[in-house]
């Protein structure tokens, strides 16, 4: 038997090493695999962190009662953060109206287009507050406006041979510096009995800086002076 050992000792010694090297593999794997799990749990932990630190945006649209006739005649978007301070706050809004015509004759395409509308919001208040209510957009009387104005348009169309159909969009770019001085910047959809949803950077950009742009251009609207004949002349010739 020893002398069978002593024969074959170098295959049990290339073994040996052969099972010390996976060993060593499969301690480096482990190891390797641990340090993955302590980056996952250190980036979890910094994103809590982050969240801990960071304001938290919401807004809701708001129907505001007429005292003297006792409806509902203006509507207002409040913004609030529920969230750590946003310092050093800004706010800019664009309302778009977006207008469907839908022709009598059933051999005629759907017409579409979106016309950023003026003055809906034209007064912002500015609590200077970092939590809670920080801005509250205003417009005189900006519901009823949009109301009749729909009626009317509503009954013109038809009379040029198309059922007409209107409706509103509102958003808003939100900047602020958070608790640890990072400038950020967030772009909102705001949408009646739902409140705000953050919509991506992308698209909140061409809805703010298309609006902004807007002003004295022939495509743009102006909820106090807008008339049917214009507004029907525009959606044709969009």
């Amino acid at each position: 038997m020893k002398k069978w050992l002593t024969e074959n000792k170098i295959y049990f010694e290339t073994a040996a090493a052969s099972l010390l090297g996976v060993m060593a593999v499969l301690v480096s794997i482990s190891q390797v695999l641990l340090s993955w799990k302590q980056t996952e749990l250190a980036e979890a932990q910094l994103i809590v962190a982050e969240k801990s630190i960071s304001p938290s945006v919401h807004a809701f649209v708001v129907q505001v009662r007429n005292p003297e006739t006792g409806r509902f005649s203006e509507e207002e978007l409040r913004v609030y953060n529920l969230g750590a301070p946003a310092l050093a706050a800004d706010i800019s809004n664009a309302v778009w109206l977006h207008v469907k015509l839908y022709p009598e004759d059933t051999g005629k395409n759907i017409i579409e287009a979106e016309l950023p509308m003026h003055g809906y919001f034209s007064a912002t208040e500015v609590t200077q507050d970092p939590e809670g209510l920080m801005f509250t957009l205003k417009g005189h009387r900006n519901t009823k406006k949009l109301i009749d104005f729909t009626n009317t348009f509503e009954q013109y169309a038809e009379k040029h041979g198309f059922y007409a159909e209107l409706k509103l969009s509102r958003f808003f770019e939100i900047s602020y510096r958070d608790s640890l001085g990072q400038e950020r910047t967030g772009y909102y959809s705001v949408v009646p009995l739902r409140g705000a949803l953050q919509v991506i950077e992308d698209i909140g950009k061409a809805k703010v800086s298309g609006y902004r742009n807007s002003i004295g251009s022939d495509n743009a609207i102006d909820i106090d002076n807008v008339t049917k004949e214009e507004l029907l002349n525009k959606i044709l010739n969009f």
